[in-house]
């Protein structure tokens, strides 16, 4: 039976288990998605106001610092607010944030609506989670949790290409018009699909909460620090392939934005295929089996990469195959190691949500923009983080399978 039929008919927050589920995974992909989809646009961006690719890429690198610091704030505040509030704020500011880069008059105002989208955004992917932890029956919320890790993952994948298209035919300022929209259609979704709830936590409850303890006592947890590494490490890998890479198809094979946007969509497929399959694998396969091997296979395509670049074979296939090989591994590895780092301490579910965000995110605005430094369009910028975040996902694993509290699946 389906995750989205078993709902805690108790919880006075779920009505339409069906519809909330759609809306829940839709949000969660929402988010990164917003800010993700902009990635093939930096190229025309800083043509259009001549600006260095440094300071374009700022565009990048500061919105998901602002994602990072986005998801700490709606953890802590998700304790004191209504999630359905919670989420209305979220996605009216994710529209303010897109009118202001559609109408931006220069590169500033363009890199002020990045640091905003975030802003509102990241609530979607901290309230979901949340929600679906405290309103959902124990046994089923894993399955929907799943999907929405799922979520989180591909459809920015998708929205990347897409953004490739969308900047070739129509200019990068269409890429705002295509969140602007989806923005304002969450928006009407959350006040259609969510009925408010009352907090059940009593004003001493709340009083007794400590941020700085709770954040101590995630950073002393081995199971969340070690999963939140391996997710973070390969979100780090991931960004500043989809970052760094544009400008190197450009340079070394001349290669269009379509053409580019086709390349992404090739690895989207790939994790696509990773999140498919990872599910239907035989249950003598466990959750631990799959983070291990999935992640060792990665850090494996990274090693390739680099031995590839160090003979001097510089092609396509030979820079896109082991990123592809890598996506469909992350696709398979990457949901567990958040149920994990997620479900590390019960009582500390939303600030593990939070915090685990904010550090996958943080770790990767910072990746991208020191490749974005040192970005001349040789391979090299490609390879080297591959290798290094690859290989830091995977020493993340083995530590994470020798914790205890991790071995059951």
């Amino acid at each position: 039976m389906s995750s989205t039929q078993n709902l805690d008919v108790k919880s006075p927050f779920v009505s339409k288990s069906k519809s909330l589920s759609l809306l829940l995974i839709y949000l969660v992909g929402l988010g990164p998605t917003s800010f993700q989809m902009f990635l093939p646009s930096v190229p025309s961006l800083a043509s259009d106001f001549g600006v260095s690719a440094a300071v374009a890429n700022l565009t990048v690198s500061l919105s998901m610092i602002s994602f990072a610091v986005a998801a700490l704030v709606y953890g802590t505040l998700s304790q004191r607010i209504e999630p359905r509030t919670l989420l209305l704020t979220g996605m009216g500011i994710l529209v303010c944030g897109s009118l202001l880069c559609l109408f931006a008059p220069s590169i500033e105002w363009v890199i002020a609506g990045r640091i905003i989208q975030p802003l509102g955004g990241a609530s979607g992917v901290v309230i979901a989670r949340l929600i679906v932890a405290n309103h959902f029956e124990d046994k089923h919320s894993a399955d929907l949790m799943s999907k929405l890790a799922a979520s989180m993952m591909v459809a920015p994948l998708l929205g990347v290409p897409l953004g490739g298209y969308l900047t070739e035919y129509f200019g990068w300022r269409f890429v705002f018009v295509f969140i602007l929209t989806a923005a304002c259609i969450a928006l009407v979704l959350v006040e259609v699909i969510l009925e408010r709830s009352r907090s059940e936590k009593s004003a001493e409850q709340s009083q007794k909460q400590n941020l700085l303890r709770d954040y101590s006592i995630l950073m002393r947890n081995g199971v969340f620090m070690f999963n939140s590494g391996y997710f973070s490490f390969s979100q780090a890998a991931l960004m500043c392939f989809l970052s760094a890479s544009p400008l190197v198809l450009t340079t070394l094979f001349q290669m269009g934005a379509s053409e580019i946007s086709l390349i992404l969509v090739l690895v989207s497929v790939c994790a696509v295929s990773g999140n498919l399959i990872a599910p239907r694998l035989p249950e003598s396969i466990s959750v631990n089996q799959r983070l291990f091997v999935g992640s060792m296979i990665a850090c494996a395509s990274g090693l390739v990469v680099m031995l590839l670049t160090g003979i001097g074979i510089a092609s396509v296939v030979s820079l896109v195959l082991p990123v592809m090989v890598f996506s469909f591994c992350n696709g398979v590895a990457s949901p567990v190691s958040q149920m994990k780092a997620i479900q590390a301490d019960s009582q500390l579910f939303g600030t593990a949500s939070g915090f685990s965000m904010f550090l996958s995110m943080f770790i990767a605005s910072i990746a991208t923009q020191v490749v974005s430094n040192y970005n001349n369009g040789h391979e090299w910028v490609v390879s080297v983080p591959l290798l290094l975040f690859t290989t830091l996902a995977f020493v993340s694993v083995l530590a994470a399978t020798r914790m205890k509290t991790i071995e059951a699946p």
